[in-house]
């Protein structure tokens, strides 16, 4: 039967079904029906903006009438829904607001829009075009970038006037150091006004004049040698070394690659106030040969090992490698294999003729260590959580210490067995580290994998409506096998069923589009765990 109420109100329908054939003879059923007033639905709302420079956000509130549903649009891809709600913005500028009301049960509608302003910040920006430094008197002429238009407040800290132009000049006659400063004011901004500082840089004039210090070691070590400027004066200092090669700044480290005499010499300038000066002298230079044998920092090794062997210093001559083994080489750098326990004596012999010391030799003593085999066993009787796993280490037996990572920040430090259990679901990488009692390791790691038991997630509306979004009602879940889902209309009709893990309900009865209203959805299925899963509730259709 289908009856239309026209007034607002409560009623309380009452069905009866008589039956002379029945034990009853006849049942009553009630039914409760609201009917609500319909009120008009005006889209208004204020806003409050808080002016931050960075993250500013605003305020709304809902002010019309009517509807239920109020979708807020912040004109930056971002929404929300409620009366009265907040939102933070990433940067400043303008933004177009929309509120849409809706009544989807008396089906009215309304929307407005309303753009909102954050202003950006004031950003100061000053630059010296030209030298920034100089002998007096030195003009200066000044560049203003600063981010937005507005008042403008230049400073040159030397007892002069303020400046308000846009870009500048201003002749420094006294030496010092001036932070010269620069204030832009602008009301439309968030932080009003900034300041920002250039550094101008005045020196007297002083005469160059040209010295400097000849720092070596002992004769066999003299293929090293540091100049340093001691006079005074000047802003730049190139050397010439004598041997082809030149540097700049107050102090040198130079290497000579052989013996001889080289004339060294200095030119101090100060091109700010053009005055020159420079100096030479000689230095005589022997090399020497230095041995260090260098492993790259290895003090042992475990087999098999390779060790890269090279000579610490730099020296010329030739080079003679005894590896401890039988082997040899003629190479500056020797990378060789060690695959034998043991120990070995390696001998690093350079000569040259043209040195001072002639020939150095270094000794170096390398250990080699058995190098242990990591491995282990697991039995895993499910994939359940919570379920016990037995692990069992198989390593060689030369494994001392032992590190066990279950991957869940969980760890054993010896060698088991082990019971383990899981309580989250997903795949876990579980390795072995062992290490013998000489330091050398291995590992190992086996992937272990966890099932979860069911859950079960059923949204309480959906909307048909073909926008792409929350267009299907869908029942999500994990650990289920099996599922059955009923839908039923508020008489108890059954108007959808589907059977399949990935089914979902479009809105339709019998190809056509069902009524907005509440509807009775049922489901059954089966689990990894529980073999019989039930669940009964409601769910909203809106177009």
């Amino acid at each position: 039967a289908n009856h239309t109420f026209t007034t607002p109100g409560n009623y309380n329908v009452m069905f009866i079904v008589n039956d002379s054939r029945s034990c009853n003879i006849a049942d009553t059923a009630y039914v409760n029906i609201t009917v609500l007033p319909s009120i008009p639905v005006v889209a208004a709302f204020t806003n409050t903006l808080h002016q931050n420079c960075t993250s500013p956000f605003a305020d709304f509130t809902f002010t019309g009438s009517g509807g239920h549903i109020y979708t807020w649009d912040f004109g930056d891809g971002n929404y929300s829904e409620g009366t009265d709600v907040s939102h933070i913005y990433s940067t400043t500028g303008d933004y177009l607001v929309k509120l849409a009301v809706s009544d989807t049960i008396c089906g009215a509608n309304g929307i407005i829009s309303k753009i909102i302003t954050f202003y950006p910040a004031v950003i100061a920006s000053a630059e010296i075009a030209g030298s920034d430094y100089g002998c007096p008197p030195l003009n200066v002429a000044f560049t203003n970038n600063s981010s937005i238009n507005g008042s403008y407040s230049w400073d040159f800290m030397d007892g002069s006037s303020i400046d308000t132009s846009f870009n500048t000049t201003h002749t420094f006659n006294s030496p010092g150091t001036y932070q010269v400063r620069l204030i832009v004011s602008n009301t439309n901004s968030c932080n009003s006004s900034d300041t920002d500082f250039v550094q101008v840089n005045i020196i007297s004039s002083i005469p160059a004049q040209a010295s400097f210090n000849i720092s070596t070691t002992s004769d066999c070590d003299s293929m090293d040698a540091t100049f340093t400027f001691n006079g005074i004066g000047g802003d730049t200092y190139l050397w010439s070394f004598g041997d082809g090669t030149f540097g700049s700044g107050v102090s040198n480290y130079h290497h000579y690659s052989q013996a001889g005499n080289y004339i060294i010499t200095l030119l101090v300038s100060d091109s700010v106030c053009n005055l020159n000066d420079s100096v030479s002298h000689l230095v005589i230079v022997k090399p020497s040969v230095k041995t260090e044998i260098n492993t790259n920092r290895v003090l042992f090794g475990c087999a098999p090992q390779t060790i890269n062997f090279s000579n610490t210093f730099n020296s010329f001559g030739n080079y003679l490698w005894d590896l401890g083994d039988n082997t040899f080489s003629t190479e500056h750098e020797v990378s060789h294999d060690y695959n034998v326990p043991g120990r070995y004596t390696i001998v690093l012999t350079v000569t040259d003729s043209s040195s001072c010391n002639f020939q150095d030799k270094a000794v170096y003593n390398l250990k080699v260590f058995e190098t242990p085999k990591a491995d282990f066993t697991f039995i895993q009787k499910n994939q359940a959580l919570y379920s016990e796993i037995n692990f069992f280490d198989n390593s060689s037996a030369n494994s001392v210490y032992y590190r066990w990572d279950f991957a869940d920040s969980t760890f054993e430090n010896s060698k088991g067995p082990f019971s383990h259990k899981y309580y989250k679901r997903g795949s876990y990488n579980v390795c072995l580290n062992v290490t013998t009692i000489d330091g050398c390791a291995d590992s190992t790691c086996e992937d272990i994998f966890i099932e979860n038991e069911e859950t079960i997630y059923v949204p309480s509306s959906f909307t048909p409506n073909g926008d792409g979004k929350n267009d299907f009602f869908k029942i999500y879940f994990t650990g289920l096998t099996e599922i059955n889902v009923l839908i039923y209309d508020r008489w108890g009709m059954k108007i959808y069923e589907y059977n399949s893990l990935d089914g979902s309900w479009d809105g339709s009865y019998n190809e056509n589009r069902a009524l907005e209203d509440v509807y009775v959805y049922r489901l059954t299925g089966k689990g990894i765990i529980n073999e019989r899963i039930e669940k009964t509730g409601r769910v909203t259709l809106i177009y």
